[in-house]
């Protein structure tokens, strides 16, 4: 959350120094934002792609950690470990929500849903094969 913190007071800052104290627009238009840290790595990213609005935010080492985004389909949150893998997930869908889990080799391993028919749960086995199945 401190980097959410500061992509807002860095894109803050911009508007104060790019526009000055005493002139500030009603608006600001981009299709991207960009914070890097004091190595020119970048830290955050709120860009607006095809598939829709996403901030991005990454490490120290620059390798994306976290991504919130929201499609045509609905708005997703997905987790990503040290290595740049996804790690867990969690979507909002039409037909309903849900919870993803993987590995540390980024393989399925747990589904965690609520759809119209009810809420389910899946657990597959390192192979992606079903250990176990609600209902």
């Amino acid at each position: 959350w401190m980097r959410v913190g500061f992509l807002v007071i860095g894109v803050g800052l911009i508007v104060f120094f790019v526009v000055g104290a005493g002139n500030v627009p009603e608006e600001i238009r981009a299709k991207k934002f960009v914070l890097v840290d004091e190595n020119g790595e970048r830290s955050a990213m709120l860009s607006v792609t095809p598939d829709g609005p996403g901030l991005y935010l990454s490490d120290e080492k620059g390798i994306l950690r976290g991504v919130f985004g929201i499609t045509s389909t609905g708005p997703g949150l997905s987790l990503f470990d040290e290595k740049g893998v996804s790690r867990g997930g969690f979507g909002i869908m039409p037909n309903g929500s849900g919870w993803t889990l993987y590995d540390k080799k980024g393989i399925l391993r747990a589904v965690l849903s609520v759809t119209p028919a009810g809420p389910g749960l899946v657990l597959f086995d390192g192979r992606g094969e079903i250990l176990f199945k609600a209902p």
